[in-house]
């Protein structure tokens, strides 16, 4: 063997000890770029959930409401009686002026 194959308990140590510093700094390093990496990946799905939410929020504004719905129910109920009510008067009158044509032709223009 020659010397400088040889090396002291001390040198085997030392040189064992920095590989082991130089392989946990590495596996930090590595884990700390796995954490940015997971924090950006959660800001992303975050910022899209807020997106939904606010489109949501968007949404259900301008959706109608339920006591508006029933109010609008109501009026449209209310313009379906007057317009059967108006349609009713003018089969009346309709009806009333046809007699009356009728019997006008009937009495003066067949004399």
């Amino acid at each position: 063997m020659d010397s400088k194959d040889v090396v002291t308990i001390r040198e085997y140590f030392e040189i064992q000890f920095d590989e082991l510093d130089k392989r946990v700094s590495q596996h930090f390093n590595l884990n700390d770029k796995a954490i940015e990496k997971a924090e950006r990946a959660i800001d992303e799905r975050l910022g899209k959930m807020n997106e939904m939410r606010g489109a949501l929020e968007d949404l259900g504004r301008k959706m109608a409401s339920r006591e508006s719905l029933d109010s609008l129910e109501r009026v449209v109920n209310e313009i379906r009686r007057e317009k059967a009510n108006l349609d009713g008067r003018l089969l009346i009158i309709v009806i009333g002026a046809n007699l009356i044509l009728n019997w006008f032709i009937s009495h003066f223009l067949t004399k």
